[in-house]
């Protein structure tokens, strides 16, 4: 299981309050997901749609919160604030080794 991270200031951080609560709700989800998945802070269009649609996730790159990608959106400074992929993956290789 990966945790993100989510500052303690976001709940009235201006692009927070910018985006709004339906798309704060996309991006938290978003976030989880990115985490379980091990995609970077990639959101696909696909998954976007599932979570509340492309007018939703609009909100979130007007806030500067995501950039449009090909083929869906990315975290602003994911790697920044998030595990990587990378060591995520390591991580949970170790966790399925077994020690006789």
């Amino acid at each position: 299981m990966t945790w993100a991270k989510v500052d303690d200031q976001l709940a009235f951080h201006p692009k927070a309050l910018a985006a709004g609560n339906e798309a704060l709700g996309m991006w938290v989800r978003a976030m989880s997901y990115s985490c379980q998945m091990l995609t970077g802070g990639f959101i696909s269009r696909d998954v976007v749609i599932a979570f509340g649609g492309v007018k939703v996730a609009k909100r979130l790159v007007t806030a500067r919160l995501w950039h449009e990608v090909e083929g869906g959106y990315q975290f602003h400074d994911w790697d920044e604030y998030q595990p990587s992929a990378e060591v995520e993956k390591v991580k949970r290789e170790c966790t399925h080794v077994i020690i006789s």
